[in-house]
């Protein structure tokens, strides 16, 4: 990383969720291809819990975590390399708040350089959103974003 790497960075926070398959694994799988993408540093996660599904609540619970991140890629970009990690590891949306192998949400967006983080944004592109409002305030998003991290579970 050089010196304009770091100066242009973002925090970002992104809650990862599964209910299908190995829901650890998946989480783990899906961590370790944001950590390969050059542009992306993960600083650091939060602990995984088990919650209730939204929505359609007839599916299984959901395993969830929380993981800071630092970026130089434009919102826009990072909202695209979250959709392809998503295919990549089997997501399939066939139905609005349906089970699925991997959910990667962006919860916020800190603007301007890493070091501060006093301005959010939130990113639309067509039929996706990052920071869904219905989500926000779930229990695993609010204790995992607003307490300190522990050390991952993975």
């Amino acid at each position: 990383m050089n010196a304009f790497d770091s100066q242009n960075r973002v925090i970002c926070y992104l809650g990862l969720g599964s209910n299908l398959g190995n829901r650890s694994r998946y989480l783990t799988k899906a961590i370790k291809i944001l950590e390969n993408n050059s542009n992306i540093w993960i600083q650091k996660k939060s602990s995984v819990i088990e919650t209730k599904p939204y929505g359609y609540t007839n599916q299984p619970d959901f395993l969830n975590c929380v993981i800071e991140i630092s970026t130089t890629l434009p919102a826009e970009e990072l909202l695209h390399f979250c959709l392809q990690t998503e295919n990549s590891l089997g997501r399939k949306r066939k139905e609005k708040w349906g089970a699925r192998t991997i959910d990667i949400e962006k919860k916020k967006r800190e603007m301007g350089r890493a070091n501060n983080r006093h301005r959010y944004s939130v990113l639309r592109k067509g039929s996706y959103q990052f920071a869904k409002s219905y989500r926000s305030s779930r229990r695993f998003t609010e204790s995992r974003i607003c307490s300190p991290f522990a050390a991952g579970n993975f």
